[in-house]
């Protein structure tokens, strides 16, 4: 926190290999986010404080017949952001927060199955197979 309104995270890895049915393949990672609050009346009995929010993230993963890009497979990589602005008022005790964002996401990287009918990582479902490749779309 280089200011008392003012918060960064930036958190970077490149390890890892824990994705079921997919051995030997390793993983690069990024999440960065800022948060500024640019509004603060404590003593306010109506808006106290607004602040908003940044963050960005990116990665891939590759080996295991996986690649960052469309070159030697299938393409297993994501980049996306989101924002949110929030304001919170009446000493606290009430917040609204408007946001979203987006993600493009080629090759499924870190979806998580949606437990359709028993479904798990292991078995699928015939509407999100967990096949690398296999596209995901998100918006928030």
């Amino acid at each position: 926190m280089p200011r008392e309104w003012l918060k960064l995270v930036f958190h970077q890895y490149g390890s890892g290999e824990d994705n079921v049915g997919l051995a030997h393949t390793q993983r690069i990672h990024t999440n960065d986010s800022i948060e500024v609050r640019w509004f603060n009346r404590p003593e306010s009995n109506g808006i106290l404080k607004i602040a908003f929010s940044l963050t960005g993230n990116a990665g891939c993963q590759y080996g295991g017949g996986i690649c960052c890009t469309v070159h030697g497979g299938p393409k297993s990589s994501f980049l996306g952001w989101r924002t949110y602005h929030r304001m919170w008022f009446h000493k606290d005790l009430f917040a609204v927060t408007l946001g979203g964002g987006q993600m493009k996401n080629p090759g499924r990287y870190l979806t998580l199955l949606p437990p359709i009918n028993g479904a798990n990582a292991f078995t699928g479902t015939p509407y999100f197979t967990e096949n690398p490749g296999d596209k995901a779309q998100m918006w928030t």
